[in-house]
């Protein structure tokens, strides 16, 4: 299962439309079964291809394995995930690795 959150420059039809490329590009790079670091890298190469000038996306895309409980999170352009849980908060780097369900966190940076 995978969770994308994004943010395009600028306002009104150019950037409506430049949120759609990218949601559209998106939509065909994640279903790669590649990881979320390698689908941003994929989708920012196919965005640059199109040499939108002056339009820019912030992007955070994460993908939920319910078997083995994990989740793996990559983020372009915007700070990496905040962690909130019982114990506190704390900001992750912007590629990282949770075991859901465990008691523990482990990370991978």
């Amino acid at each position: 299962m995978g969770l994308y959150l994004g943010d395009v420059s600028g306002k009104g039809l150019p950037a409506a439309l430049y949120a759609a490329l990218a949601v559209g590009t998106l939509r065909g790079v994640h279903k790669t079964g590649t990881s979320p670091h390698d689908v941003l890298a994929t989708l920012n190469r196919r965005l640059m291809i199109r040499g939108m000038p002056r339009r820019h996306t912030a992007i955070q895309y994460a993908v939920f394995d319910p078997q083995r409980q994990e989740l793996q999170i990559a983020s372009a352009g915007m700070p990496g995930p905040f962690h909130l849980c019982a114990r506190g908060a704390s900001l992750w780097s912007s590629a990282a690795f949770l075991r859901v369900c465990s008691p523990r966190r482990t990370t991978k940076r």
